[in-house]
């Protein structure tokens, strides 16, 4: 049986890793826009859209999952398989809101959309994230 990882990593063309990085940064600013609104713009508003970004960015880019098919280039954090779709997802989610509530809805919505047809095509990554095992704990 071919591995799901060879399969994704060979298989996934350059839009498609583009789109899912504009989902990515789009997910990670979206609530830093939100942060400005919310504090009022200015320097505040600077700071809070800074630090809102900068923690989605950290949890996006620096949290990564052994068994996944593309490589993290900037991952420091291992996890499970699983619990990084849950994150991705919830992630995805938080910038959708974000965008709706900083801009409009519709914006929202097509972010939305955009980030679930992402998830679609690239259903053979979550498929082996899935059957990732539990990361053990190291072992003297």
């Amino acid at each position: 049986m071919p591995d799901v990882r060879e399969e994704t990593a060979e298989s996934t063309p350059l839009i498609g890793r583009l789109v899912h990085l504009a989902v990515q940064l789009a997910g990670a600013a979206s609530p830093g826009w939100l942060g400005w609104e919310i504090a009022g713009g200015g320097v505040a508003g600077g700071a809070c859209a800074l630090l809102v970004s900068a923690v989605m960015a950290l949890l996006w880019f620096g949290v990564y999952a052994p068994a996944d098919p593309e490589p993290a280039r900037f991952g420091v954090q291992p996890v499970n398989g699983r619990l990084r779709i849950v994150l991705e997802i919830m992630l995805i989610i938080i910038g959708g809101i974000a965008l709706w509530l900083a801009w409009n809805r519709a914006a929202g919505e097509t972010y939305l959309t955009a980030a679930f047809i992402d998830f679609v095509v690239r259903y053979p990554r979550l498929v082996a994230l899935y059957r990732d095992r539990p990361l053990a704990a190291d072992s003297d």
